[in-house]
């Protein structure tokens, strides 16, 4: 009953942010893989999923402290064992020192389940690829940019030689 009522209670985070990472799949991917006719396996396999996957990760990151939070919290209420029910037990016997560790003990399985997961998360997420844009300073420029004749707008640098502004009072 416990693991069952974890598995719900850890089910609508992974959901819903499923359900939100896949409506924001870009619509020009979309409309690329329509116009290719990628079959719809792929279609998920290669647009969907990799877009989705952060949202996804979110979600099951928010998951796994919520299972930590139940895993408790229903050893505090309904076991007779577990590091729910120690802590319990260790602060109706007034036991200070045995609670803190158990506290102690919760704070560390948290910091490495979420290191885990973080682990997991670098190795399997796809970051969709977004198009750069690519904007020329006019020192990275070519010459015929710096000049203009070619076309090419440049964004000025900020000229770093002049500290004062043009308002302050020269000395």
């Amino acid at each position: 009953m416990k693991v069952a009522l974890i598995a719900f209670v850890c089910f609508w985070p992974i959901l819903l942010n499923t359900v939100d990472g896949v409506a924001g799949v870009d619509p020009t991917l979309q409309e690329t893989a329509r116009s290719y006719r990628i079959p719809r396996g792929e279609y998920l396999r290669r647009v969907v999923l990799p877009s989705a996957s952060p949202q996804i990760f979110a979600g099951a990151r928010v998951s796994l402290s919520i299972a930590v939070i139940m895993m408790v919290v229903s050893e505090m209420v309904a076991s007779t064992e577990g590091i729910g029910y120690f802590v319990l037990q260790s602060q109706r016997t007034y036991a200070i020192t045995e609670m803190w560790s158990g506290i102690a003990l919760l704070a560390l399985l948290g910091y490495a389940l979420n290191g885990l997961f973080l682990l997991v998360e670098r190795r399997a997420a796809v970051a969709p690829r977004r198009p750069r844009r690519l904007v020329l300073t006019s020192r990275e420029a070519p010459p015929c940019c710096t000049s203009n004749t070619c076309g090419w707008s440049t964004a000025r640098a900020p000229d770093r030689r002049s500290r004062r502004s043009a308002t302050s009072p020269s000395r």
